[in-house]
């Protein structure tokens, strides 16, 4: 009996911490979720490399779930790209909910676009009922660095499961999200340069190319892979930021050198971004 005891006491522990980090993650979200098109990041230069590539991957789709769309800037973007298509967002966060629903309005998309409270963690797609599903399931269904927001690899893999389900036959399930690979090769880097590494950010768990076999089991081929941010991340993180610390300087995210650097072919190292696309056949 103790022993049964002593397991359901470390089970609510960890259950206790789960709901303790699942809060702080949730607060912090509606704190930013004011903040305009830096609310998911500081560095607009990825912000802008990601929607571009993103919509590279989306192919021309006649229906798009975006999920965890945040305040909706990347939603409203490619809304106004593919003006023929019917997109559908949700996100767990009420303050970007609202946010997001206020852009749309302001840019002409409130009958266009459909936005719901939901989270990556709910029995999908019973939590989208607000949300207008295609019976035979989404065309296109993508994420911008909102799986890693989750603890673990087993709640992230659970979550693109979910989203797998609801895609329809032929659908691509685009995921844009942060890697531990490109992030351990940027810091090999810095250090070689006498520059203090970089960690991933305390709400984030990055994913590894490693894992992704395990990340969809019922996907019956590799995903492809997109490597489009290796180059920014070099210039900005490695090249700028060590004439920065010469300089005596704090690194811009809008210094020229990085700006530049938008334009030029994506290295295949350095990519601490990246896109996988799944297809469903």
């Amino acid at each position: 009996a103790w022993v049964m005891a002593m397991v359901l006491n470390w089970l609510l522990i960890i259950f206790s911490k789960m709901c303790d980090s699942y809060s702080k993650r949730l607060d912090f979200w509606e704190g930013r979720s004011q903040l305009g098109f830096t609310a998911g990041s500081g560095d607009m230069n990825l912000k802008k490399l990601e929607i571009n590539a993103i919509r590279k991957s989306l192919g021309n789709p006649a229906t798009v779930l975006d999920a965890g769309c945040g305040n909706g800037f990347t939603l409203a973007t490619l809304a106004k790209s593919l003006s023929t298509c019917r997109f559908c967002g949700f996100d767990y966060s009420q303050g970007m909910v609202d946010a997001a629903n206020e852009l749309m309005k302001e840019r002409g998309l409130g009958n266009v676009v459909q936005i719901c409270r939901a989270s990556l963690l709910d029995e999908l797609p019973v939590s989208l009922t607000s949300l207008d599903i295609p019976e035979a399931g989404f065309d296109c269904i993508y994420s911008e660095r909102s799986v890693i927001n989750l603890d673990t690899f087993e709640q992230q893999s659970q979550a693109v499961r979910a989203l797998w389900n609801l895609l329809a036959p032929g659908g691509n399930l685009v995921l844009c999200e942060s890697f531990q690979d490109g992030l351990t090769e940027i810091n090999t880097y810095r250090v070689s340069a006498g520059l203090p590494q970089i960690s991933a950010p305390w709400h984030n768990r990055y994913l590894s190319l490693n894992e992704l076999k395990d990340l969809l089991p019922d996907a019956n081929h590799a995903p492809k892979i997109v490597e489009f941010s290796g180059t920014y991340y070099f210039v900005s993180r490695v090249i700028h930021a060590k004439e920065a610390m010469l300089k005596g300087e704090e690194p811009s995210y809008e210094a020229s050198i990085n700006i530049q650097s938008l334009e030029l072919p994506s290295l295949r190292m350095f990519g601490q971004s990246k896109i996988i696309v799944y297809t469903k056949t």
